[in-house]
């Protein structure tokens, strides 16, 4: 059984809720994040996206649902227990509400 604080299934929930919010249909969301319709799929219904999607997810919600937002970055520290520098950066700046500039 696990011990983290916010199950998958919350995720994969949190997941639809934003797709929802947007009114999007699955493809429209996969093109929205850059990733295959199997795969915001399979984050609805089987397995939560992992640590850098999670992030993507966060920052999205940031300004439309916090309440997601909140989750998506807790779900990422408790995936991690520890979290590196630059993730602690990236953190900070969704907390200020500023958007995460891309690296390269």
């Amino acid at each position: 059984m696990s011990t983290l604080q916010f199950s998958q299934r919350e995720v994969r929930r949190a997941v639809l809720k934003l797709r929802k919010h947007f009114g999007e249909g699955q493809q429209t969301f996969s093109n929205r994040l850059g990733v295959t319709t199997q795969t915001i799929i399979r984050w609805e219904n089987h397995s939560a996206p992992e640590t850098p999607r999670l992030l993507q997810l966060a920052q999205l919600a940031n300004t439309v649902r916090p309440d997601l937002s909140r989750l998506f970055l807790a779900a990422v520290l408790e995936e991690n227990y520890l979290i590196t520098r630059e993730t602690w950066h990236q953190l900070a700046e969704l907390n200020e509400s500023e958007p995460i500039r891309r690296q390269g």
